[in-house]
């Protein structure tokens, strides 16, 4: 009878021990999620501030802007002949080509 007695204050200690580990590893795996979780926050404004250009010297920051201005602004050239000079001809150039920016004659 001690002997049982004995063994199910053993089993009992040894199952309080095992979910105390257990609840250590829940903590740890919270613990480590967290951490992930910042890495990315930190990643993510770290790149945002990249692309706005915070923590670029202003010189550089402006042959950045002015390069990104410039690609903005390439042009293009068209020559088109032998249409008549009709209204209806200048009006269906200028709805094909007005999406792509400011037409001159």
């Amino acid at each position: 009878k001690a002997l049982l007695k004995n063994f199910a204050y053993v089993a009992n200690r040894e199952e309080q021990r095992l979910e105390q580990k257990l609840e250590q590893i829940h903590q740890n795996r919270q613990l480590e999620q967290s951490l992930l979780r910042q890495e990315e926050i930190k990643r993510w404004k770290t790149k945002q501030r990249i692309l706005q250009g915070i923590g670029i010297p202003t010189k550089k920051r402006q042959r950045q802007n002015n390069k990104n201005e410039k690609e903005e602004q390439q042009t293009a050239s068209i020559y088109v002949s032998n249409l008549p000079n009709h209204e209806d001809c200048n009006s269906i150039l200028r709805t094909l080509f007005e999406s792509y920016g400011t037409i001159r004659k």
